[in-house]
């Protein structure tokens, strides 16, 4: 049995138009215009959404680890592979809960950890959202310190990072899907 990890550190919150849980679920890890621009903006590539039931979805993508050029001869990787499972933990007709966990590999110290996410979002009146997101680390070997710090920090910026390419992408996105 896995332990629970609770909501995690809350990273991002917004009382946002033009966004109901339903549009989240809907448009979120799923093969549509909203999410193919977002996985760009992200740094992504390779992207497969594979839904195993409506409550659950499992993702594989290429991330982008480096932004600067590396010399070919030092044979460092620029990628990493990435399987998120996203589960949808509690849903009502106003609300919905959705964890994630991804796991990476294939780049150095991606092995290490896991990230695993929060995302809830209410609906409010007039179709609109507050959206939380939570985000956290789970260490799954020892780190040196000064690297630990690096990763907890950057996994922190990335969250927020990607919490406003989230909110921007779905409370722009007029998508033709009806609930």
């Amino acid at each position: 049995m896995k332990k629970d990890i609770g909501n995690g550190t809350l990273l991002f919150e917004a009382k946002v138009d033009n966004l109901t849980s339903k549009k989240f679920w809907t448009l979120m890890w799923a093969d549509n215009e909203f999410w193919n621009n977002t996985v760009n903006d992200l740094n992504m590539s390779h992207f497969v959404a594979k839904i195993v039931d409506e409550k659950n979805r499992i993702a594989t993508a290429k991330l982008k680890m480096l932004n600067f050029p590396i010399p070919e001869f030092l044979n460092f990787p620029q990628f990493c592979d990435q399987t998120t499972k996203i589960m949808v933990v509690e849903q009502t007709s106003t609300y919905i809960k959705v964890r994630t966990n991804t796991k990476a590999k294939h780049f150095p110290l991606t092995e290490s950890f896991e990230i695993n996410q929060v995302f809830e979002i209410t609906d409010l009146e007039n179709g609109k959202g507050h959206v939380k997101i939570y985000g956290d680390i789970e260490w799954k070997e020892s780190v040196m310190f000064v690297a630990k710090t690096a990763i907890q920090s950057s996994v922190a910026k990335s969250i927020k990072d990607a919490a406003h390419i989230y909110v921007k992408g779905l409370t722009n996105y007029e998508s033709e899907v009806t609930f």
